[in-house]
């Protein structure tokens, strides 16, 4: 998959690593069968790898399984301007195959770190998590290249 960014702008992998991790949510983005699909996640980024979950009846989740070729898109707002002008952003672009995680104790530790940065209490974590990871599959991405302006 190659990025649609222009050839003379070169991609900044550490710069859009950051901004993925500090993004609250990711875009994925996925070819269907009649269009593109998107849906929005929550992630967390460990090293070059995304990880994301998706409730198991997400018609979403057959779609990825099928076609594992995805872009995350993270965006969000880094200050406001000075003048009536829009607001500076930051955004990302990660792009990779996603798969399913099959190890117990990482989909486990994906779920934990996921809903640790999405601000579930620390104290109703475990509880919170395990009541409904039997509906949940959690997905990875491993990021090939990234891009961010």
């Amino acid at each position: 998959m190659t990025s649609p960014r222009k050839k003379s702008v070169k991609p900044q992998e550490a710069l859009a690593a950051v901004d993925l991790e500090t993004c609250p949510f990711l875009t994925l983005a996925v070819g269907g069968e009649e269009a593109p699909f998107c849906a929005t996640v929550r992630h967390l980024l460990l090293g070059s790898t995304v990880y994301f979950y998706l409730d198991k009846e997400n018609p979403l989740c057959s779609l990825l399984l099928n076609r594992p070729k995805v872009c995350l898109c993270g965006a969000g707002f880094t200050k406001a301007t000075a003048s009536c002008d829009l607001p500076e952003t930051q955004s990302a672009l990660a792009f990779g195959e996603v798969e399913p995680v099959e190890k117990a104790e990482e989909h486990r530790q994906a779920l934990f770190g996921i809903h640790s940065r999405h601000a579930v209490p620390e104290n109703k974590q475990e509880a919170w998590m395990f009541s409904r990871s039997e509906n949940r599959l959690v997905f990875k991405v491993k990021i090939d290249h990234m891009a961010s302006n």
